[in-house]
């Protein structure tokens, strides 16, 4: 026999459907997890690594809620629902991360006290909060835009400000006779360093390893930069900006 309690009320609960034991594990580890999603989006769930769409299902049939035991002959009843919730995989979605960090580039130290002053900067919490991603997926996305953390906020590099850096860094090493694939982090420094002072420009150490990173994969006494992504962003440069 099932009783309805006095104060039911239907719908109070929701059902969630865990459609792998994945989830069943971060549902029981006790692991963050997090609903993430502004008014005009469609909630994801995010785990500490993979992102989740939220989607209601409707049943046919009521789904009851009751207590486990039996008492009097009765069990009471929580809930009546005609619904469930399912959590199906779904790609990261990133294209929030562009918009956010796009007015706030990084153009050299002579322009940070005006962006600083106008432009809205965002921590990697701040990201976490609005970007429907989780925290692994989220810190992907970033190093694939070439992404980095200067004095607590994540920022872009402006193109401009970062064409002349790979101008400085590749006008130096054919001077010095360097072998791009082959050279010190500090050698690599120290070729930006030239240029820049050339030119009367201090650029902080920060951001010259933000930069060298982005073009370079690091071993353990050298560094080894990938001609086709310098290709690439030359490339893309010419074709934003043809003269």
């Amino acid at each position: 026999k099932l009783v309805y309690k006095k104060d039911f009320e239907k719908n109070a609960y929701s059902l969630v459907e865990l459609g792998s034991a994945e989830l069943v594990q971060v549902f029981e580890s006790g692991d963050c997890i997090v609903i993430k999603g502004l008014a005009e989006d469609e909630a994801v769930l995010c785990t500490d690594s993979k992102t989740f769409v939220v989607r209601q299902v409707n049943t046919s049939n009521s789904i009851v809620l009751i207590d486990g035991e039996e008492k009097e002959g009765c069990h009471r009843v929580h809930d009546d629902l005609s619904s469930t919730i399912e959590l199906l995989p779904c790609l990261a979605r990133l294209g929030r991360l562009d918009e956010l960090l796009k007015d706030s580039t990084f153009s050299g130290l002579e322009n940070e006290e005006h962006t600083k002053r106008t432009k809205t900067m965002y921590s990697l919490q701040d990201l976490l909060s609005v970007v429907q991603a989780s925290e692994q997926e989220l810190l992907e996305g970033l190093k694939e835009r070439g992404g980095f953390e200067y004095e607590g906020y994540y920022r872009l590099f402006d193109k401009d400000y970062l064409l002349e850096l790979i101008d400085y860094l590749l006008t130096n090493l054919l001077i010095h006779g360097l072998d791009i694939q082959q050279i010190t982090l500090d050698q690599a420094k120290e070729c930006v360093r030239e240029g820049s002072q050339e030119e009367r420009v201090d650029i902080p150490d920060d951001i010259l390893e933000a930069m060298l990173k982005q073009f370079s994969t690091s071993e353990v006494e050298a560094i080894r930069f990938d001609r086709s992504k310098i290709c690439r962003f030359l490339g893309e440069w010419i074709l934003l900006n043809p003269k």
